[in-house]
């Protein structure tokens, strides 16, 4: 039986292979032309990660909105024992200090909880979430940009010897 979280891993990497391939076609058929492969390739992204779509790991959201507002993060070490791993994540933000212990089966899972439980705490507004989406779907399109921009100067190379 597949476990959702590496099921849904696998899925994303075979669909960034795939769009991958379909943007190096497009590539080559338009006769090298980056524009013609952002005109082709947004709408076939946007049905798939937009703004609302993205999700990013709670982890991540909280080290960031640490790191913008100049917070101090402190991830005490977990703590395990035969029911699971305890793991307490302080977070100091305008002198006041928010924290939270989360237990799980092992200390990746409990550092997630916790995360997820500072973010609520700390009051996250979906307009900074929101913010963190577009800067995601900008990093997945700079992402095929630098791929066409490479096949380019492949094409270049092999065509100019």
């Amino acid at each position: 039986m597949f476990k959702s979280g590496a099921f849904f891993f696998n899925l994303c990497q075979v669909l960034g292979d795939v769009i991958e391939s379909i943007a190096g076609a497009i590539f080559v058929d338009s006769g090298y032309k980056k524009e013609i492969v952002f005109k082709s390739i947004r709408p076939l992204l946007e049905p798939l990660v937009t703004p609302e779509t993205a999700r990013r790991h709670p982890i991540s959201v909280l080290q960031e909105l640490c790191q913008k507002n100049q917070y101090k993060m402190e991830v005490q070490s977990p703590v395990s024992d035969n029911d699971g791993t305890l793991v307490t994540i302080k977070v100091k933000a305008n002198r006041i200090t928010y924290q939270h212990t989360a237990k799980a089966s092992n200390k990746d899972k409990a550092r997630k909880v916790a995360s997820k439980e500072l973010l609520k705490q700390l009051k996250v507004t979906e307009s900074m979430l929101s913010m963190n989406r577009r800067r995601f779907l900008f990093t997945l399109l700079s992402a095929v940009f630098l791929f066409c921009c490479f096949v380019d100067e492949i094409i270049f190379r092999v065509l100019c010897k």
